[in-house]
């Protein structure tokens, strides 16, 4: 059986931005599409090694649900004949892309675009399987601290705001973050049999969210992409993997953040030593989450004393919760092995608190763990959250996933790991304290979990 194989990649590319007119995602109240601001992709990276084929596609979009990203798994197989299982989908997260999921007030998605996407992916994939070439692979990290922050924050009295409510908070009264932040940029580097780089796939916890007026823009991909094009002064498809960024928001102007994610990848992809052999797998497993409990409004005096303007728009969300009747969600994890690597792909928004657990407690050299993958239920938070309310725990179509869920997950994909792990020898391991050290010290937020 072979086990470690010559590694060929490919990648492409392709435009996916709605036409004038559609609604435009991540508004609590409804907005249309005018103009662009810049556009929206698809990108689809291919690695074989001669055994088994990975698709990894990322999508310009603010997320997409789990029987869309079905659909397209079952538009690309019957077109390459790759394995659902061995597909990952991660959408950016962008607010000025089409409603691709249920929001705020609004019962339906735009059905039609979602059809010419499906489409288009399934086109991009098949046009990155006809470019497969001779390739390398390795994977390095910088950490850029400087640039996010923890969005919630602990208050004397209210017990958690989140910063964008920009409400009047009394002199005093936030006095600390309630969580950590992940400060590791994480970058794949894919070179071709003349060493140049191919395809730069880099991983970050943080919310894309920088446009929010009538114009479709994919924000950070698109800038990351543009910058990196000039710097090297050739065009290498650049892919994001937005990480567990539901409680992290970036600090600073869009071109400013641009400028240090970009300058952070060019460096590390100069660092980063590739190999040609690789070791390919992945596992993929359904699972079921605990969902809220919907009976009453819970949420409503914790609305009303920090952001009253939307209370009649979470009782509508309550309403949408009823209408649908669940009782708990079925979606997807997944974990794909890249040689000594590992990525992780968790549905929905995350906490950083969940990525930062997965990445210490990985049997892998080096862990990518992306949100908004598969799926997107909605916020995934921890216990801790719950306790202390705040937005990301009102009750809604985005925070229906009950407490429990978030740590769940963890151990779900730890077990995929681990199971990964065992396929093929690794070359070595990091040990779970240089992990710490790596990542800065976790110590004072065990209680998370």
């Amino acid at each position: 059986m072979l086990m470690y194989g010559r590694l060929k990649a490919g990648v492409s590319e392709i435009e996916i931005t709605g036409r004038n007119g559609l609604k435009l995602a991540g508004r609590f109240s409804p907005v249309n599409a005018v103009k662009v601001k810049t556009p929206l992709f698809a990108k689809a990276l291919i690695l074989s090694n001669d055994e088994t084929v990975l698709a990894i596609i990322t999508l310009d979009l603010i997320g997409l649900g789990r029987k869309n990203c079905e659909r397209i798994c079952d538009a690309v197989k019957k077109e390459t004949s790759i394995s659902p299982e061995c597909i990952m989908i991660s959408c950016s997260h962008t607010h000025a892309s089409p409603c691709t999921i249920p929001y705020f007030g609004c019962e339906g998605i735009e059905e039609e675009y979602v059809e010419e996407v499906i489409l288009k992916v399934s086109e991009t994939v098949k046009k990155s399987l006809e470019n497969l070439q001779n390739a390398s692979l390795g994977a390095g990290s910088a950490l850029l601290p400087h640039i996010i922050y923890n969005r919630r924050f602990i208050t004397r009295n209210m017990k958690v705001i989140t910063h964008w409510m920009d409400m009047p908070i009394p002199k005093n009264e936030v006095y600390m973050p309630e969580g950590p932040i992940d400060p590791e940029l994480s970058v794949l580097v894919l070179r071709n049999a003349e060493g140049y780089p191919l395809c730069l796939l880099w991983n970050f916890a943080g919310h894309n969210v920088f446009s929010v007026g009538d114009q479709y823009s994919a924000d950070l991909p698109y800038y990351v992409q543009n910058y990196i094009d000039n710097s090297l002064g050739k065009h290498i498809p650049v892919m994001y993997l937005p990480g567990c960024g539901g409680n992290i928001n970036f600090n600073g102007d869009i071109g400013k953040v641009t400028e240090w994610i970009s300058n952070a990848i060019v460096a590390v992809q100069l660092d980063t030593p590739c190999d040609p052999n690789i070791y390919l797998g992945s596992k993929k497993e359904e699972i079921v989450l605990p969902i809220r409990d919907y009976s009453q409004f819970w949420s409503e005096f914790d609305i009303k004393l920090k952001f009253p303007q939307v209370l009649e728009t979470y009782r509508q969300e309550l309403e949408f919760l009823r209408k649908e009747g669940a009782n708990a969600v079925a979606t997807y994890l997944q974990a794909l092995r890249i040689g000594n690597f590992a990525l992780a792909g968790l549905p929905g928004e995350p906490f950083v608190e969940f990525g930062l657990e997965i990445k210490k407690r990985s049997p892998f050299l080096r862990t990518f763990v992306a949100g908004y993958t598969n799926d997107y239920p909605g916020y995934i938070i921890t216990r801790r959250a719950f306790e202390y309310e705040g937005y990301e725990s009102w009750t809604s179509r985005l925070a229906k996933i009950g407490p429990g869920g978030g740590e769940y997950l963890v151990t779900r994909t730890l077990i995929l790991m681990e199971n990964l792990a065992k396929e093929a020898p690794l070359s070595r391991k990091i040990p779970i304290k240089a992990k710490e050290e790596m990542l800065g010290s976790l110590a004072d937020f065990d209680e998370s979990f």
